[in-house]
Formats: C-alpha cells, structure tokens, sequence
C-alpha cells in the first residue's frame, strides 16, 4: 500500500527532472533556481529570512547561496528606509530568462500532474494541498 510520502516523492523528482535542464541551461544549482523562482513569486516576500520560512533550507545554506546568486548577477541586496539590518532581496534583468523557463517547467510539470482532472477536483486538490501546508507549519511551530 501506498502512503502519503510515496504520493509526495513521485512528482518531487519528476518536477526536479523537468527543472534539471534549466539548471544546466543556467549554470545553476537546484536550490539556486528555487530561491530565484521563489524570490519571482512573492512579491513583497523578500529576505533571506522570509525564504527560511517557506523553503526547507538552512540558514547557512540560504546565506551561501544568495552570495553564490548575487555574484553570478541574479541578485543584489538592499537596505530599506534606513533599516541596516534587514536586507531585501531585488532579482536583477539576468533572472528574467532564467524565470521564464523555470515557471513555463513549473506550468507543464502541474499540467502533467493534473491531467485529466476537471476545475472542481483541482480546486479540491488545492485546497486539501493548502489544508495540509497549514497543518505541517502549525506543527512545526510547536
């Protein structure tokens, strides 16, 4: 019998398959492309410290590999209404490219999952997916 890990794995490397191109393509690790496509579609939700609290990374990890981006000309920090202790993360013209492949990826790799489902099961599926986001960070909290 399944369980629900299995259902997880399954499509986490797939979608990691369909992403690995666009990692070569860009020179570019996997944990490089998903802070970019995280930074991409959050606006507002821009410091390494609100990438902690979404993406399962260590800080140091985060810290590493938004140096890494900044280098490679994805990235550039900036301090804010004379906060200096918070840096805001600003993606730069070179991660348009790079966004656009990996969220067209991210679109093929969702319809390839959903296939076959109509829009009142996919709304279903998102909600149950959101009700056990909700469930997970709430746990970790405690």
């Amino acid at each position: 019998m399944k369980t629900l890990l299995d259902f997880l794995s399954a499509p986490k490397k797939q979608y990691d398959a369909m992403l690995e191109p666009i990692c070569e393509k860009y020179s570019l690790s996997c944990t490089e492309l998903c802070i970019l496509m995280f930074l991409g579609e959050h606006s507002g939700v821009d410091t390494a410290k609100d990438i902690l609290l979404f993406l399962p990374f260590t800080k140091s990890h985060v810290s590493m590999t938004v140096r890494s981006l900044e280098d490679k000309g994805y990235l550039k920090g900036e301090y804010r209404n004379g906060n200096r202790r918070t840096i805001h993360l600003i993606l730069c013209d070179k991660a348009d490219g790079v966004l656009k492949d990996a969220l067209k990826a991210r679109d093929d790799f969702q319809n390839i999952m959903l296939k076959g489902f109509n829009n009142k099961e996919k709304d279903m599926f998102k909600d149950f997916m959101e009700r056990i986001f909700v469930n997970v960070k709430n746990n970790a909290a405690t």
